[in-house]
């Protein structure tokens, strides 16, 4: 007979967290356009009776909310959301996540690994559904929405690195 997981309960209801109140809003408008899928990402680990622990949730600590599938020239791309109220913070393990994820790492060779992924941090409905048109527009996110850039990435360097 399988054990059942013993976690916390939530420490917010639907009702008491802003945050989850936008990220519904924001599922439902980009599940209403065409070429979008969305998903809800939850992360974090499950710790059964016996002290097995089951992580879930896709990219682990740090990864964004939400994942969507966007619909660009035939091919469903990959876009991550981050939501946050228009007064949230986002954290550091956050921050790590998504530069990574958008910009890579750099090794201590100079190669750049990783990086490529489409990544937005977004504050309303229209921030998400802006950074879903701008991947239906361009097959990537390009510029803004609160990611920042490696300090590596700056001026002679950039000329310099090389992408594996």
């Amino acid at each position: 007979m399988p054990r059942s997981a013993v976690n916390a309960p939530p420490k917010k209801t639907l009702r008491s967290n802003p945050e989850a109140l936008l990220q519904a809003r924001i599922m439902a408008a980009l599940g209403q356009m065409s070429g979008v899928v969305v998903w809800r990402n939850n992360v974090g680990t499950a710790v059964y009776e016996g002290g097995a622990r089951v992580e879930y949730g896709v990219g682990g600590k740090g990864a964004p909310d939400l994942l969507c599938e966007v619909l660009y020239h035939g091919s469903a791309l990959a876009l991550w959301l981050e939501v946050k109220t228009p007064d949230g913070v986002v954290e550091e393990h956050q921050r790590r996540w998504h530069t990574t994820a958008r910009h890579g790492v750099q090794r201590p060779d100079g190669l750049i690994v990783g990086g490529g992924r489409s990544v937005a941090v977004v504050r309303s409905v229209e921030d998400a559904v802006r950074a879903v048109e701008a991947v239906m527009r361009c097959g990537c996110i390009v510029a803004g929405f609160e990611v920042e850039r490696p300090a590596w990435m700056d001026s002679a360097q950039m000329g310099e690195v090389s992408r594996g």
